[in-house]
């Protein structure tokens, strides 16, 4: 198994809530089911184009994701705004996203294109087969937000997922 750097861990799972939450504020959010086969044959939600990406949007991402709108991402909000960013890539509802996959969604929903799709699937792909599966997007969501969370109180505040934001984009 290749070797993996948390800077470049941090940096693709951080791209991936930016090029997904451009559209989680515009009616992407993936609907609960009520049993796994309904998320097997689910249908993704359709993105709409958002802002430049690599710019600005840090205040958007964090009111997207502060489902309670206290100040404070929690992790099972931080959980539930990788569900929907995995629905939205996941064009086919194969619970598998493809490069193919990541690339239309970057595309779609105007994300930073400074790493290829290919290496943010890398970076967390467990069995390195060049494909992100759910369990393998959640498992990366938990640890990126762990990092994340540096002052360690088990809440991301705006100031955490700015510098998470800034470190990915090779600010920090």
């Amino acid at each position: 198994m290749r070797e993996r750097t948390t800077g470049s861990f941090i940096a693709a799972l951080a791209l991936a809530v930016v090029v997904a939450s451009g559209g989680c504020d515009a009616g992407t959010e993936a609907t609960p089911s009520s049993s796994a086969a309904d998320d097997a044959t689910a249908t993704a939600p359709t993105p709409a184009p958002a802002t430049d990406a690599s710019s600005g949007d840090v205040d958007r991402q964090f009111s997207t994701m502060d489902g309670n709108a206290d100040g404070r991402i929690t992790p099972e909000e931080h959980a539930a705004g990788a569900a929907r960013m995995f629905a939205v890539m996941d064009a086919d509802g194969d619970a598998r996203v493809t490069v193919a996959e990541m690339d239309a969604a970057q595309a779609a929903l105007g994300g930073d294109a400074r790493m290829a799709s290919a290496e943010k699937i890398a970076v967390v792909d467990g069995d390195d087969d060049g494909i992100l599966a759910r369990g393998e997007h959640a498992a990366g969501a938990l640890s990126m937000f762990a990092r994340m969370d540096a002052d360690g109180d088990g809440a991301l505040t705006r100031a955490e997922l700015a510098a998470g934001h800034d470190a990915a984009m090779g600010g920090g």
